[in-house]
């Protein structure tokens, strides 16, 4: 029987690692069985469904579904299915989770998998087998209990004979049984026992239905008795005559209640002791008087590879140690003649382990033993630790070393006991300079009281909300100068000791980072307002005010002012000013060419004194001028369409030194300036001032993507390439030219959020953890926050926020699907892939063009919109090729 099952039965092996799949496969093959191989749910559940199938070897863990979504997507259609459940995690959980949905077998993937996987599917084949024997016997049964139906009609459990539904006669038995009189039976429809009519008709269904088909309907239910109570009974019916139903039915009832109830309870009782029986670490062996293993939980039998219990005795001296019988002086042997239990530690050769063993007699109801039981715990990776504790502290050494961060322990009193190179780096210290004194030298005083409290706090028992955390503080070097930086302080016990462990990180870069983006989005909010200004009123003045409390605030200069240029006189006359502290301009009138504001409008560029104390063309004529202290100095031209139109004059009260930044922002106000002048002026005009406008939009808004591509080390040019192909792409879908600008800001500005992620996860070399990985997807609802608070963004919000949303629904924030995504996200979701893929990167080489290809149409219906990935592929990837 055996070895036609093996050649009769087919095995689906699911594993989406494709040469493990091959690997167990040509195992099975070598063993003279036959298997196919799947690579992903959906492809199980298809091969499953053919009925070609009857064992599978399963993957806990596929990429687009877990094994237990397997096994209750074949169970939903009805399809049983022997199954063995592999991982690479070995969770508990899992296990029994998989055992409950009906796992034959549960394996953790290791170096022993294949060997261990043959011997499963060896059990398997065996259990298929014996169904199949048990089936045959079923048949011959069914067949012989036709043949003593009339003995069975005498029985004394209830019996009740039917004609048509209704009771033509009832045993005594059956009376008892339901609470009734004989009398008060005969005649009634058998209906009346039944709690509901649902519940008749179900065990209507399934008796005459086993009449037809077997000659013998079976089935449980339960009986209303007269009194109402409720009883579970077992039902057997016959026909009164084989094969003729109309003769009369036999109905033999027998009361089950007391069996269902101690079957319920024994089952609950049974299984939480093989839950706990099996999910023990340690390993449990069972052993009857002769040292023969008769029980073992699945730890021992994983390690000590025990055969299958139920078809061989194995002496557990064979397993244990290798030996043909017990070793001399064995304390185990010793529990059998003491009955007492023992403990020992041994180094166990046959196993290569360390191991300690706690050995119990076993005693039956005269007390007397009958056996062993061994509760075994491995040791090994215990010893290896204290062996190699020195070794280990000599590397760790040289991996804090090593580190680029601080790393410094303390004491509780305060008593720096250890650092890497990297602190002495950091805060300018020697070695000597830094061990034994106190961690207090290492930050400001407005810290110290604060730092001393929480190590009372935690000493005493007591927690402190930082531990564990990433906080931000300020360092202090040698030298007295002040440092931004972030902690994450740690607490550990020695020697019944408490010590403290802090990793510094100096983040003076990143808070540079920080303030260049903070001043880019209050200079974007200050050009915005100054165009609302702009387009809500024709009021020159009004504008100019807005105009001038932006510079004020945005370029952080003590007084500003207007000179707005006279075409028919030829002169630059005030106009408008704030932050004088006396009318030193009021009556000013400049010809072209005259002082410096005259200068810069003849010469359509920016003049700057850094010390008006040394200029020879300065303000000393105005006898108020002296007044206000002026040192710094600015004259920028304000030209709209070729003409001059004014000039902005800037004063500040200390020596102002001005950076390219500074510049580049004062001359987009001032551009700003003279399109409010000249739209004043010449309101037909505003529209080609608009698109100057939101061209020096556009411009803050590509360095601000720049400075993101270059803080998370993209590869250049990145937002520039993907924001110029999702715009193709845009248009290719038949988005509306109006929507492009928002798509095009949406794509430059794509992982703004990442300005709010620690460079700790955001710069990390490695993998991720799943901590981390909650604070990196948050960079999303970060993008939303920093771009909502901007009107004219707003309409650009769809890709830095839903870029990362899946087509199946797996992505996030929000885990939408389909075309409840954006458009612009699912288009931009496929072009930033393809040009993360096709460009070099610090950690890998850029793919090859047609393995990038095969990944988005791998991808495709998961991850992307199948109809876009047509369009990328079928018009824009021309184009970027011909490019």
């Amino acid at each position: 029987m055996m070895e036609q099952i093996r050649r009769e039965v087919k095995i689906l092996v699911v594993e989406d690692d494709i040469a493990l799949n091959n690997l167990i496969q040509r195992t099975l093959q070598e063993k003279g069985l036959s298997t196919e191989g799947a690579f992903s749910g959906r492809e199980a559940l298809a091969r499953a469904a053919s009925g070609e199938v009857a064992m599978l070897i399963l993957d806990y863990r596929l990429k687009d579904m877990s094994g237990k979504e397997v096994i209750e997507a074949l169970s939903g259609k009805g399809i049983e299915i022997p199954f063995i459940v592999s991982t690479g995690h070995g969770d508990e959980r899992i296990a029994v989770e998989m055992m409950k949905l009906g796992a034959r077998e549960y394996i953790v993937k290791d170096v022993n998998l294949i060997e261990m996987l043959s011997i499963r599917v060896d059990k398997v084949l065996r259990d298929i087998a014996k169904d199949k024997v048990i089936a045959t016997v079923d048949k011959v049964l069914q067949e012989s209990e036709t043949k003593v139906k009339s003995i069975l009609a005498a029985s004394p459990t209830g019996i009740a004979l039917l004609k048509n539904g209704v009771i033509s006669w009832a045993s005594i038995k059956f009376a008892d049984m339901t609470g009734y009189q004989e009398d008060q039976i005969t005649g009634r429809e058998f209906r009346m026992f039944y709690e509901n009519d649902e519940e008749y008709r179900r065990v209507n269904d399934i008796i005459y239905q086993g009449i037809e088909e077997k000659g013998r309907g079976e089935t449980d239910t339960r009986y209303r008795r007269a009194d109402g109570s409720v009883i579970d009974v077992n039902i057997q019916a016959s026909p009164l005559e084989p094969s003729n139903m109309g003769k009369g039915i036999i109905f033999s009832s027998l009361d089950i209640t007391d069996r269902k109830r101690a079957e319920k309870e024994l089952a609950e009782s049974r299984q939480d002791w093989m839950d706990v029986f099996n999910n023990v670490v340690d390993m449990i062996t069972v052993h009857d008087i002769d040292f023969n293993i008769i029980r073992a939980n699945k730890a021992a039998e994983k390690i000590l590879g025990l055969p299958l219990l139920s078809d061989l005795k194995a002496k557990c001296f064979r397993f244990y140690h290798g030996t043909a019988c017990p070793p001399e002086g064995c304390p185990s042997c010793n529990c059998l003649n003491t009955g007492e239990s023992a403990s020992f530690e041994l180094f166990e050769p046959h196993l290569n382990k360390f191991i300690e063993i706690r050995a119990m007699p076993r005693f039956n109801a005269e007390k007397k033993i009958i056996g062993l039981i061994h509760v075994v715990r491995d040791m090994t990776e215990r010893k290896k630790m204290e062996e190699g504790l020195f070794e280990s502290e000599e590397r760790l050494r040289s991996i804090i070393d090593s580190a680029t961060d601080a790393v410094i322990s303390i004491d509780a009193s305060g008593k720096i006991i250890f650092f890497n190179s990297t602190t002495e780096n950091l805060f300018g210290y020697s070695a000597d300079e830094l061990a034994g004194r106190n961690i207090s030298m290492l930050m400001p005083g407005r810290f110290h009281d604060a730092h001393a409290k929480g190590i009372k706090r935690v000493s005493e028992g007591g927690e402190e909300k930082v531990l564990g955390k990433t906080v931000e503080m300020a360092g202090l070097r040698k030298g007295g100068s002040e440092f931004p930086a972030e902690i994450t302080l740690a607490k550990w016990r020695a020697r019944d000791e408490l010590f403290f462990t802090g990793i510094i990180r100096d983040i003076t870069e990143r808070h540079r980072a920080d303030e260049l983006l903070q001043r880019q989005l209050k200079r974007i909010n200050a050009l915005h307002s100054m165009d609302m200004a702009i387009t809500s009123s024709l009021d020159l003045r009004v504008t100019l005010d807005v105009f001038l409390e932006q510079v004020v605030t945005q370029l952080e200069i003590d007084a500003a002012a207007v000179l707005l240029f006279n075409d028919v006189l030829q002169t630059l006359d005030y106009y408008v000013n704030r932050g004088f502290r006396s009318k030193a301009l009021k009556h000013t009138k400049l010809k072209i060419g005259e002082s410096n504001a005259g200068l810069a409008a003849r010469e359509r560029r920016v003049v700057y004194l850094p010390d008006l104390s040394r200029d020879t063309n300065s303000f000393k004529a105005s006898k108020h001028f002296s007044e206000e202290n002026f040192v710094s100095y600015f004259a920028v031209p304000l030209a709209a369409k070729g003409q001059i139109k004014g000039v902005l004059e800037l004063f500040h009260r200390t020596r102002f030194e001005a950076d390219e930044d500074w510049l580049d922002f004062l001359v987009a106000i001032a551009t700003q300036a003279a399109i409010a002048i000249d739209d004043s002026m010449l309101f037909q005009d505003l529209q080609r001032y608009n698109i100057n406008l939101k061209l020096a939009y556009d411009s803050t808004i590509e360095g601000w993507a720049h400075a993101l591509d270059l803080r998370d080390k993209e590869t250049e040019g990145h937002s520039r390439r993907v924001t110029d192909i999702t715009v193709a792409m845009a248009r290719e879908m038949g988005i509306e030219e109006d929507e492009m600008v928002h798509i095009r800001r949406g794509a430059l500005l794509h992982d703004i959020g990442k300005m709010g992620i620690p460079d700790r996860i955001l710069l990390k070399p490695g993998k991720l953890t799943d901590e981390e990985w909650v604070i990196m997807r948050n960079h999303t609802q970060l993008a939303f926050e920093m771009l909502s608070r901007i009107d004219y963004l707003n309409p650009a919000l769809d890709i830095p926020v839903y870029h990362h949303e899946k087509w199946d629904g797996s992505g996030y924030p929000k885990g939408i699907k389909g075309n409840e995504i954006p458009l612009a996200a699912r288009i931009f979701a496929i072009v930033d892939v393809w040009d993360a893929l096709s460009s070099d990167r610090p950690y890998r080489d850029s793919w090859p063009e047609k393995d990038v290809v095969d990944y988005l149409k791998t991808n495709s219906g998961t991850h992307f919109d199948p109809e876009v990935v047509e369009v990328f592929l079928s018009k824009v990837l021309p184009g970027i090729k011909k490019d």
